[in-house]
């Protein structure tokens, strides 16, 4: 303000003294010798009326006590002093001259005293350590703000906006406030594009309650850092649609992209480049203002503005890069490289790494541990897009998460954070390709993320999602339904209520089913531990939604190290206790059954529950085994009695023999042994064949009751009740005091 007022006078009086030196001229032969010698430009004239050069005299007598800043084409510049009495004389002068020029000076505006710490509109300048901070009374205000947001379920689209006005109108002051606040501005504006009217209601998804709680844990420790310095080092990073390729200080890097990072658009694999290029040299960027030189304005834009509102895919790898960065004491300045003059980074983008790209088949790799019986440690040659197992040595890049131990074996790579790197091929044999469908990661409308499935195929489908996800792929039909046959149908019916939770969760939250961030699959494992669901539920709820969630890289919810440890937790706050704390007693049965002698005087009810809790007491096999015991399997002889089960179990596992069950012969009580009730077994088969269905099992589903037994469905399994004698018999009921 000062500088643009002494320019101002500086040009006046200019003006002025050129008028006056005319003047001067002009009336010089009409005066008296004596006084044409005051006409001389050299002589000070006092009288301001005669030749008007008052206001040149009073901008002269400024400048030579060098009391205002000389004429200056940086209007940067400040007022000079010797000390602090020169400032303050300096300060009191230019209050005087403005006021005696007529403008006003605001006290309460105006800081008189030399200080360094000033506080102006709301924010502490702070000198000594060139920083910015918000007032007590802003950071209040912004939290109270924030902490009205998240106890209204629904709040209006208005209120939103103020919020967001807040946060920006903060910045000054928060040096990483806009890696906080992009989500709820998509959000809102998805809002307001639905409603059309600031008056609205919205629902605000957990990740955006998650950027609303950083503000409120973190606002009274923000600041904003004036000046980083000159930047340290300098990385130059570039991608293409095969790879991704760095340089730092003359050390050259890169590899190559899966096949699901491959179909990202160019602006992320740029971003995506420059994540992997610092975490490759991490060890040398910490603590350290980094240069990152990249030939995409989009990316440059991004990372410099801590996010964007346009994309949410990008905004959220920026925000990775930047907390990455955060952790580690790393701030980054971004600058435009013309793409000609970034050679070796593009170089090493574009070189063809697919032959070393090989794995172990899974199967094969799994089985061959179990035949050597040990657990790998290391993985001594690997890469990030096929390491078997973690750590893992990559001897062409240093680690993505070395965790300060790349110079310990030649620069291998010891992940900390296995999320941050892709899942491996899962077999050597199969193609790298993708028919996926190229899809922004974008927060979707209610309607295209929870619309039912419409056809009737789908509708009786127990995993609906799984099956419209893999044919989303571009799988047809056919493999789809081989692949459905990997769950058995058991496990698809007990997904099934826990896929239909996930939905009706996504739904409320706005949050896409298939691809979401983890902390909205632990928010809704959260919500089902809240309800009181135990360990084991959480257990087959986490391993429901590992069939359907995709994360980026294409790991494995399930295997999600967060998703671990919230599994362990939930472990430690409700173990997962046996189910049974009592068993009865085996004796006391077997002596009940001897009394139900003999055979051919018993009826099909009680010969079938006699002959099911002797196989099972005496091989003691799931039920589900023992009801896949069959008469056309059977093997019998006088001594023993031989079945071969080729029904598939719970057990069963590619290459292992089908499950053998032999039963010898008891001869010292012929009441309970299994082999001589074997002709009476089948001699009740074909006399009861009116009232029993066609089937060659040895037992089937009895109701419980005196009525003559019922059939249901073709094969059902066997009621548990055949396996707990207090449901079956008043006697036993007695003899063990367990309730009917």
């Amino acid at each position: 303000m000062v500088s643009f007022h002494t320019d101002a006078l500086a040009l006046l009086g200019h003006s002025q003294y050129e008028l006056s030196l005319k003047r001067r001229e002009a009336i010089r032969p009409s005066l008296k010798r004596e006084y044409a010698a005051l006409c001389s430009a050299t002589v000070p004239v006092s009288t301001s009326l005669l030749f008007g050069d008052d206001l040149q005299q009073q901008l002269t007598n400024i400048k030579a006590s060098n009391k205002i800043s000389q004429v200056s084409v940086n209007v940067n510049k400040s007022q000079k002093g010797d000390g602090y009495q020169d400032y303050l004389a300096n300060v009191v002068d230019t209050i005087k001259l403005f006021d005696s020029l007529g403008f006003i000076i605001h006290p309460e505006k105006s800081v008189f005293i030399p200080t360094q710490i000033i506080t102006f509109l709301g924010f502490v300048l702070d000198s000594r350590t060139m920083k910015v901070y918000l007032t007590q009374q802003k950071q209040l205000k912004l939290k109270n703000a924030c902490f009205r947001i998240i106890k209204t379920p629904r709040p209006t689209i208005r209120l939103v906006a103020q919020l967001l006005g807040l946060m920006t109108s903060s910045f000054p002051g928060v040096m990483y406030g806009p890696l906080y606040y992009r989500r709820l501005d998509m959000a809102k504006t998805d809002a307001l594009s639905q409603c059309g009217d600031f008056e609205g209601n919205m629902e605000l998804t957990p990740p955006v309650l998650e950027d609303i709680n950083w503000w409120m844990n973190n606002i009274h420790l923000s600041c904003y850092v004036i000046y980083h310095g000159e930047p340290h080092a300098t990385l130059y990073t570039d991608a293409s649609t095969t790879g991704w390729g760095c340089e730092f200080q003359g050390t050259p890097t890169g590899g190559s992209w899966s096949s699901i990072e491959a179909q990202h658009h160019i602006n992320y694999l740029e971003m995506l480049a420059i994540k992997l290029g610092l975490k490759c040299f991490e060890e040398k960027v910490r603590h350290q203002h980094i240069k990152l030189m990249v030939d995409n304005m989009p990316t440059v834009t991004i990372l410099n503005n801590m996010g964007t509102s346009h994309s949410w895919q990008l905004n959220e790898l920026n925000k990775e890069i930047w907390t990455w960065c955060i952790d580690r004491g790393i701030w980054l300045t971004v600058a435009h490289i013309p793409g000609k003059t970034n050679v070796v980074a593009d170089r090493e983008s574009r070189q063809h790494r697919r032959e070393i790209e090989w794995t172990i088949n899974s199967d094969l790799y799994e089985e061959g541990i179990c035949k050597l019986a040990v657990t790998p440690t290391i993985d001594l040659f690997a890469s990030r897009l096929n390491y078997r197992l973690t750590p893992y040595c990559d001897h062409k890049n240093p680690s993505e998460d070395t965790a300060g131990s790349s110079d310990r074996l030649a620069r291998c790579a010891f992940l900390a954070n296995s999320n941050m790197v892709a899942t491996t091929i899962k077999n050597a044999n199969t193609s790298t390709s993708s028919t996926t469908e190229k899809k922004e990661h974008t927060v979707p409308s209610s309607g295209s993320q929870c619309s039912a499935p419409t056809t009737q195929s789908d509708v009786s489908t127990p995993l609906p999602l799984v099956r419209q996800h893999l044919q989303s792929q571009g799988i047809s039909s056919s493999a789809t339904d081989i692949i459905m046959q990997s769950w058995r149908t058991s496990t698809r019916v007990q997904y099934s209520s826990y896929i239909k939770k996930w939905l009706e969760y996504c739904c409320k939250w706005q949050i896409n089913p298939v691809s979401p961030p983890v902390a909205s699959g632990l928010n809704f494992l959260a919500e089902l531990y809240h309800k009181g669901l135990s360990y084991s539920a959480l257990n087959t709820a986490r391993s429901a939604l590992a069939s359907v969630i995709a994360l980026q890289g294409n790991q494995s919810f399930g295997n999600h190290p967060l998703v671990s440890r919230f599994l362990k937790g939930t472990f430690t706050t409700r173990p997962a206790l046996p189910k049974y704390r009592e068993v009865w007693d085996v004796n006391t049965v077997l002596e009940h059954l001897k009394t139900l002698h003999p055979a051919e005087s018993l009826s099909l009810k009680l010969l079938s529950l006699k002959l099911v809790m002797l196989l099972a007491i005496l091989s003691g096999q799931r039920c589900q085994t023992i009801h896949a015991l069959t008469t056309k399997d059977m093997k019998a002889s006088n001594d023993r009695v031989m079945f071969i089960v080729n029904d598939l179990l719970k057990t069963t596992k590619p290459g292992k023999e089908c499950t053998k069950v032999e039963f010898l012969s008891f001869d010292e009580d012929p009441r309970i042994c299994v082999v001589s009730l074997n002709a009476k077994v089948r001699t009740h088969i074909s006399r009861d064949s009116c009232s029993r269905p066609v089937t060659h099992r040895i037992s089937i589903k009895l109701q419980p009751t005196e009525k003559p037994p019922v059939y249901k469905g073709p094969d059902p399994l066997p009621n548990r009740f055949n396996i707990k004698p207090g449901y079956c018999w008043d006697g036993v009921n007695r003899l063990n005091g367990l309730e009917k």
